[in-house]
């Protein structure tokens, strides 16, 4: 068996500007870097606007819809890029804060180490060195390394990739949510970049703006359920986002042709609409999707009349 040879190539042949190139590539696949790191990166927009800084990139976690930011940095780490790092990370309310560089110096591996062991419980730091590989004359491609990430993290995403094989119904939900996403790819290719579905039974799609999202779901009572969630921990914000639809509450119904649910009395509020049916029998399954997909249309016009107010 004759095998090729696998060789690193300068990285600015393959991408000659961070900002120009490889930010832009990096928006565009995802999946290379989701794949190292264990996450479901759903990355919404390059040089987002922090300040008087720019991010490189931001967006968010697929399934949960935590806010993930990206930093990028084509040569060897520095002071600098750290420093900017924590200031996008305040500026943001980032869950998971990733610093991609083609070689981290020591002393900012152990910097990210003690912000992974010193922050508070649910933010996340990653260094990710990437590189580009090819074999004999192949076309090049990108190669992402974790070399710094949370304690126990590898141990948490293989439990849980073993997690989402354990049980039928788990297997079946998550196969529903592929098949999901790969219809909004085919009808809506700027909704989401996810590919991947999870063992669950709801999927949260971005709508851009950091704890609100477009959320489907099969209710216990039997019940297709597409809503458009407020989900920050600051109920006041949450309230507030509410009532601006709430304002346009007529108008928003007129999209839909009945009337919404408006839920408002708990920290969580939320818009809704819902219709009977039932997770299980696979024949149902694109019947079911077209229905989501069109209750999310409907309140992503709602969303694009009121998001200026946001």
């Amino acid at each position: 068996m004759k095998l090729g040879k696998l060789r690193t190539v300068d990285i600015r042949s393959v991408w000659p500007d961070e900002a120009r190139d490889f930010t832009p590539w990096l928006l565009a696949n995802t999946d290379e870097l989701s794949q190292a790191l264990g996450l479901d990166l759903d990355l919404h927009r390059a040089e987002h606007a922090v300040g008087n800084y720019s991010l490189d990139l931001i967006g968010t976690i697929a399934e949960s819809e935590e806010v993930v930011i990206v930093e990028n940095q084509l040569e060897q780490s520095d002071h600098r890029h750290l420093g900017q790092l924590m200031t996008y990370a305040g500026g943001t309310n980032a869950s998971y804060i990733i610093w991609i560089s083609t070689n981290f110096r020591e002393e900012h591996l152990s910097a990210v180490r003690w912000l992974n062991d010193g922050t508070v419980e649910g933010i996340r730091f990653f260094a990710v060195e990437v590189s580009a590989v090819q074999i004999d004359d192949s076309i090049a491609a990108p190669h992402f390394t974790v070399v710094a990430q949370p304690n126990e993290w590898q141990k948490q995403t293989r439990a849980k990739a073993n997690d989402a094989i354990i049980g039928e119904r788990g297997q079946q939900q998550k196969e529903f949510w592929n098949l999901y996403l790969q219809r909004i790819r085919e009808a809506h290719p700027d909704w989401t970049n996810a590919k991947n579905g999870q063992p669950q039974n709801w999927y949260a799609l971005s709508t851009g703006i950091s704890s609100i999202s477009f959320t489907s779901f099969f209710s216990k009572g039997g019940e297709l359920v597409a809503r458009l969630a407020f989900t920050s921990s600051d109920g006041e914000l949450n309230q507030d986002r509410f009532e601006r639809f709430e304002n346009r509450r007529q108008n928003i119904e007129a999209l839909f042709g009945h009337e919404l649910e408006w839920d408002d009395s708990r920290k969580h509020c939320s818009i809704s609409v819902r219709t009977p049916g039932a997770f299980g029998d696979s024949a149902d399954w694109e019947q079911q999707i077209r229905w989501f997909i069109m209750q999310h249309e409907r309140f992503r016009e709602a969303f694009g009349q009121v998001r200026a107010q946001l």
